[in-house]
């Protein structure tokens, strides 16, 4: 009788068995692509980008060998860690959990709900069954509840909304920045920097119903440190025993101070054309 051959696959001659970090290993650290004082808002994929790497920084064994970022990616504040944090929670099939608590959830982590998911940060509600893209995932989830029970979660293609196959966990994490986390501490915080700017009231007040209602509006981004208890460094996210690599320090120096002074000239600008937008030292380090 032959012996049946083994299934071990041969080293491939040639190749080293391992010569650097992965792509899962590496996590980019996205810079957003516009200035908070734009005439435009930040790209939905950079941001969806950058919130997936924050994800992955605070996820145990999924943190990265490997960040790189840019210097306007590094310098800008992010969601401290701990209102990251409690915006974040595991799902799984099986576990109890009320759908309005989830709903409650997204909400408060920045999803925008739409009739149909097809874009990260997005959520869909149709009866017991839940959509949502969440930044860090390849393709949108679909939750379905049995009660209060959570009978099924699977992926599914964004483009056809056909159920590609079954999971056992998704990961909810915030979706943007621009969601008031802090809305005891929202109105003294925009009535104070109303009256530095002296700006009318009806601003301030016209400003302070539309976040409060969680109305989407021009200039909204520029306001996004005044939403927060407080913000902070990306760097709060790395573990304590990173180590840095750091190209052409001097001309990052020269950089950086061009930069700093590019988002005073845009501020200044903003607040002549009586807007009302937080300090450029509120959003970068």
């Amino acid at each position: 009788q032959r012996r049946p051959r083994s299934r071990r696959r041969r080293p491939c001659r040639g190749r080293q068995a391992r010569a650097g970090p992965t792509v899962r290993e590496v996590a980019p650290l996205t810079e957003i692509d516009t200035s908070p004082y734009a005439d435009v808002a930040a790209d939905p994929r950079s941001v969806a980008a950058r919130m997936a790497a924050l994800h992955q920084l605070q996820s145990p064994g999924h943190v990265p060998r490997l960040m790189v970022a840019s210097l306007r990616s590094l310098t800008r504040h992010v969601l401290a860690t701990q209102t990251f944090r409690t915006r974040t929670r595991s799902i799984h099939p099986g576990e109890s959990l009320d759908r309005d608590e989830l709903l409650a959830l997204l909400v408060d982590a920045g999803y925008e709900r739409v009739e149909v998911v097809e874009d990260p940060g997005t959520f869909a509600v149709r009866g017991y069954v839940v959509d949502v893209f969440v930044p860090s995932g390849k393709f949108p989830y679909r939750i379905e509840w049995f009660g209060d029970e959570i009978e099924q979660l699977r992926t599914f293609d964004p483009a056809t909304q056909r159920s590609l196959r079954g999971h056992e966990h998704l990961g909810v994490h915030p979706a943007r920045e621009t969601m008031v986390t802090d809305m005891e501490g929202l109105r003294p915080r925009l009535l104070a920097l109303g009256d530095e700017l002296q700006l009318p009231s009806r601003i301030t007040r016209g400003v302070h119903e539309s976040l409060r209602a969680g109305i989407d509006f021009f200039g909204r981004e520029a306001l996004t440190p005044l939403m927060h208890d407080s913000m902070a460094a990306p760097w709060t996210y790395l573990p304590e025993a990173t180590r840095w690599l750091v190209e052409e320090p001097e001309e990052l120096r020269a950089l950086y101070a061009r930069m700093r002074e590019s988002y005073d000239v845009q501020r200044a600008a903003a607040v002549e054309a009586q807007q009302l937008t937080a300090d450029p030292e509120a959003f970068f380090v």
